[in-house]
């Protein structure tokens, strides 16, 4: 994320709020993966939300056990008209 959107670097403790409280929609195409969203004025007046790709999975560590591999694949900020 921070290498394709390298200004989103001092928002790090924002996207990860938006992961924990933001509104969270699972992709229809792919259900292991969700999109997170979250408005925030600290974005102003450029943009007013973040949004977070995370893929869930699992993989085995070796000890053989399955164990969870949940990641986030990108974050994003936009401006959404007429949205809370």
């Amino acid at each position: 994320m921070l290498k394709q959107r390298p200004w989103l670097a001092e928002h790090l403790d924002d996207v990860l709020e938006t992961l924990r409280h933001g509104r969270r929609k699972q992709d229809p195409m792919d259900p292991t993966k969700y999109k997170y969203s979250r408005q925030w004025e600290a974005l102003f007046p450029e943009y007013n939300h973040l949004v977070a790709v995370v893929r869930f999975g699992e993989a085995v560590d070796p000890q053989g056990r399955s164990v969870p591999n949940n990641y986030v694949v990108t974050a994003w900020a936009v401006f959404r008209y007429g949205r809370s």
